[in-house]
């Protein structure tokens, strides 16, 4: 599972499948989507990083 999480005080987006990474939204990133493939979750990511000029991030390793 990949899932989305947007920061809007960092103005950034990250792409992640490492279930870790979930505790980013203690840490004031907001959930904004869960996809099966990394390709689905990269576009929707991609989107509201160029919508909101934010920076988008996500791990090399994990680009299929």
């Amino acid at each position: 599972m990949f899932r989305v999480l947007i920061n809007r005080g960092l103005w950034r987006v990250l792409v992640t499948g490492k279930e870790e990474d979930l505790d980013l939204l203690e840490e004031g990133w907001e959930l904004a989507g869960e996809y099966k493939r990394w390709r689905d979750a990269y576009r929707v990511a991609l989107r509201l990083a160029d919508a909101h000029e934010y920076v988008l991030e996500w791990y090399l390793e994990e680009v299929a």
